[in-house]
């Protein structure tokens, strides 16, 4: 009877193509474990785009803009319902321990996060550059009042309001 070992170290002799195709998946998943283990945005959005490469092979630009769509009203739900226990709105009480409805944010914006990263690749957009050009333009503009809902969009200059 031979080891295990044995046994792995013949079948890699007779199919050395098949060893070299494991050896490069489970490189593939070594990166995807650093990448997750570092937490580092740029390692993930790369882990994150080869795994949707291969996970979803047959999605569109515009497949992907409305998963992106449907996912960020999932996003604002979660984010209403905490935003709503934090500041006890109309009296409400939590019913729903808070730290439950941060995890469910948390989990929506990475399904969010997944989903940038999808539809720049898919576009041929450097998201990161992207982000940064549009960084430096919001940190130039003018920002108006909060409007019902909260939300403070930039002054169009030359625009009277």
């Amino acid at each position: 009877m031979i080891s295990g070992a044995e046994a792995a170290r013949r079948w890699r002799a007779r199919h050395p193509e098949k060893f070299k195709s494991q050896q490069a998946r489970r490189r593939i998943r070594m990166k995807r474990v650093g990448a997750i283990e570092s937490g580092n945005l740029n390692s993930l959005a790369a882990a994150i785009k080869v795994w949707q490469k291969e996970t979803f092979p047959k999605a569109t630009l515009t497949s992907t803009a409305e998963h992106l769509m449907r996912e960020a009203k999932e996003l604002h739900s979660a984010a209403f319902s905490l935003d709503v226990v934090r500041r006890n709105i109309d009296g409400l009480q939590a019913h729903i321990p808070t730290r439950a409805l941060v995890e469910d944010v948390a989990d929506e914006l990475c399904d969010v996060f997944h989903l940038l990263v999808a539809v720049a690749e898919a576009a041929g957009i450097d998201l990161g550059r992207a982000v940064a050009d549009k960084f430096a333009v919001n940190l130039g503009r003018e920002w108006g009042e909060p409007d019902e809902q909260g939300v403070v969009e930039h002054v169009e200059k030359g625009v009277e309001g």
